[in-house]
């Protein structure tokens, strides 16, 4: 369950890019279809080896062959293997990207809303567009000396880096998913505005509240077997300190912000400009 949430990490990526986009509600209409074909195909392909293997076996069969898909295809063509290794190459860089991107923009959004340095929110000019140039750096350093730091260890890149980083990368989400929908049951009648519906203020986020606590519980009682970690290990206990450690730097940092920087504390969120307001050298050629 851990790791089926840990697949959908990225489902809010389109949020990142309301500046860019047409307009706000083509950002719903695309957050809901990239959830919609990333279950669908999970899905799918979750019933394709249960019944190539049998629903009783996966398991077993999985924790025996770790390349268990790829020896499925084998069994009808040899170029089917080719063919998927070459879509999981292409599908790996193209996350990197689409989370680089994300986090680059992440960081320019409060790096120009005076959350983090104003030296982050620099955006370097092309011949067409302008990139957040100060966040795509700053992930790139933080990636690199994360990755160095497994690597100086010598910590399997799939066993150690990819299980507990994917592991704390969705716990990480569903906490920022839970926030959301405190936030938006809690929200005030001038952020929700004129039109607020019942379903996106009450339902939907009750429901996420329920969902989320459920899901993040079980996570946190069983990180022990996500990480493999042997009984009486301290190990699955630095997740989700992790976690907590970042909130609370967050927290201690937002209440600084409030009492001596209260003009930006208040613009939070509120940086956001309207979207193609200023024609930029993309529509003008177009």
């Amino acid at each position: 369950m851990a790791f089926c949430v840990a697949s959908l990490m990225g489902v809010d990526a389109p949020g990142s890019f309301v500046e860019e986009a047409i307009d706000r509600r083509s950002v719903g209409r695309a957050t809901i279809v990239g959830a919609l074909a990333l279950g669908g195909v999970y899905s799918a392909v979750a019933w394709a080896m249960g019944l190539a293997v049998g629903p009783s076996s996966v398991g077993e069969m999985a924790a025996a062959d770790a390349d268990l898909p790829f020896t499925i295809l084998g069994r009808v063509a040899g170029w089917l293997v080719v063919v998927a290794g070459l879509t999981l190459l292409l599908g790996i860089g193209t996350s990197k990207l689409s989370f680089h991107s994300v986090i680059a923009r992440y960081v320019f959004a409060m790096a120009r809303e005076g959350v983090l340095p104003a030296r982050l929110a620099g955006a370097e000019g092309g011949t067409r567009v302008s990139a957040p140039r100060g966040g795509s750096l700053t992930q790139t350093i933080i990636a690199g000396v994360v990755v160095t730091g497994f690597a100086v260890t010598g910590a399997d890149p799939i066993g150690q880096m990819f299980t507990w980083l994917s592991t704390l990368g969705a716990m990480g989400l569903l906490s920022l998913l839970l926030a959301a929908s405190l936030a938006a049951l809690f929200s005030p009648h001038q952020v929700r505005g004129e039109r607020a519906g019942v379903w996106e203020w009450l339902i939907a986020p009750m429901l996420g509240l329920i969902a989320g606590v459920a899901v993040l519980g079980l996570m946190v009682i069983n990180v022990g077997s996500l990480l493999g970690a042997a009984p009486g290990s301290l190990v699955p206990l630095v997740l989700p300190t992790i976690i907590i450690a970042a909130a609370a730097i967050g927290g201690m940092w937002a209440k600084h912000l409030r009492r001596y920087r209260p003009e930006v504390y208040d613009g939070i969120g509120h940086g956001t400009p309207t979207p193609n307001a200023v024609p930029d050298p993309i529509h003008i050629s177009i």
